[in-house]
């Protein structure tokens, strides 16, 4: 279990302060690499070779990134990924 997933099990019972300063720091750290995903896609889909060899990781990191954000807003306002 990955250090973020562990986190998420705790965070409910966090005090609200931890819990909306955790959430800015994870969601920043999310949106940035998704960020840097999507500008690579974005370079190398642009660039005269097309898509690197590589283009399914990235988009793979694109969307766990983008994951990891929506399950810290589920965690945020104390919905369960089984709802």
């Amino acid at each position: 279990m990955s250090e973020f997933q562990q986190y998420l099990e705790g965070f409910s019972k966090a005090p609200l302060e931890e819990r909306v300063q955790y959430f800015r720091h994870e969601t920043l750290r999310s949106l940035n690499f998704a960020k840097g995903y999507a500008k690579l896609l974005e370079l190398t889909a642009n660039s005269s070779a097309g898509l690197p060899e590589d283009a399914p990781q990235l988009f793979q990191k694109l969307l766990s990134s983008l994951d990891e954000i929506g399950q810290l807003l589920d965690a945020l306002v104390g919905r369960d990924e089984t709802e």
